[in-house]
């Protein structure tokens, strides 16, 4: 249809496409639909689309292992939050930052940055991104060896999750608890 009616996409649709692109393990399609995004929304000089695509590019670079040029994409974010209120994309990138450091091996760290979201949440009250913080908080404490912590979050966010609404997140929830030999 794109093609056929020469329709011109925007930055949020290739914001979208970029995203459905990674969550499809076709990193680097993402990675340049995500660029396009950015590269339309800094034409446009539209903030708001900015910031989301720098958002997906750091979901694309993590995935991509390519987590310092994710953490540098995050930092840019934060200049556009000193000025501008996003709360969701503010705590969604903070939440990255945590999973990034994770994966780096840095467990502390990441936890720490997971409270401050936690403290966040206290706030702004968003149950996806809550069931999504015990996760997280689970498998930074798997990974780093706590498995009593591991499995009492992510047990916690395997009871708060809607798993008809939230397949994606409820799957990892449970490999994690499976592989803490966790059973339904």
């Amino acid at each position: 249809m794109v093609v056929k009616d020469r329709v011109e996409l925007n930055a949020k649709t290739y914001y979208s496409l970029g995203l459905c692109a990674a969550y499809k393990k076709q990193f680097k399609v993402s990675l340049e639909y995500l660029e396009k995004s950015l590269a339309l929304a800094l034409a446009a000089d539209n903030k708001e689309d900015i910031c989301y695509a720098i958002n997906g590019l750091c979901i694309a670079y993590t995935f991509l292992g390519r987590f310092d040029d994710a953490l540098k994409e995050i930092y840019n974010m934060q200049v556009f939050f000193q000025v501008m209120t996003m709360e969701e994309l503010q705590l969604s990138s903070k939440l990255m930052n945590g999973h990034i450091l994770r994966k780096m091996g840095k467990y502390d760290e990441a936890q720490e940055v997971f409270w401050q979201c936690y403290d966040i949440l206290k706030k702004q009250k968003n149950i996806y991104m809550y069931v999504s913080l015990l996760y997280a908080m689970g498998v930074t404490y798997q990974e780093s060896g706590d498995f009593d912590m591991a499995r009492l979050y992510l047990n916690l966010a395997k009871r708060s999750i809607d798993t008809s609404n939230l397949k994606h997140l409820s799957r990892g929830v449970d490999q994690a608890l499976q592989e803490l030999g966790e059973q339904d």
